[in-house]
């Protein structure tokens, strides 16, 4: 639930930056610089409000929701345990890095990779047809007894 909320949060604040912020710029260009200051952890000249906090609260929420994710993707042992432990551990690893670098979508990079790879294997999994697996007999009601 943390990682569905935490990218909804994510998809929202790309939607804003993607479609909104083009049309801001010439308006409003103050606000522009300060959303795009709050992505990248500069402070801002303008009041955002509660945007910079639900920022905060998308990456935690995403951070949070990946490893939970991909532990429980991990002990289910369903799909691949290498691609949880890269989805899982990645973003982890990752995070720190793209923080020295500056470089904040880094982190997407092991995600996308885990996610690539179990999605490979569920695509790729042989499955049987509903046709071809024995049938099971249902259960019949007993006949009422005459009283």
């Amino acid at each position: 639930m943390s990682l569905s909320l935490g990218l909804l949060l994510t998809a929202a604040f790309v939607f804003v930056e993607a479609f909104v912020e083009p049309l801001l710029v010439n308006s409003s260009p103050a606000f522009v610089g300060g959303i795009l200051g709050m992505v990248h952890g500069h402070p801002s000249e303008v009041d955002l409000g509660a945007l910079p906090t639900l920022w905060s609260i998308s990456g935690a929420l995403v951070l949070g929701g990946c490893i939970l994710f991909g532990m429980a993707t991990f002990r289910a042992r369903v799909l691949p345990r290498w691609a949880a432990t890269v989805f899982a551990a990645g973003i982890v690893v990752s995070a720190p890095i793209a923080a020295v670098l500056q470089a904040p979508r880094l982190t997407a990079v092991p995600i996308g990779l885990g996610l690539a790879w179990m999605g490979y294997a569920l695509w790729s999994e042989r499955r049987t047809h509903a046709a071809s697996a024995p049938a099971r007999a249902m259960p019949q009601p007993e006949p009422a007894a005459a009283a």
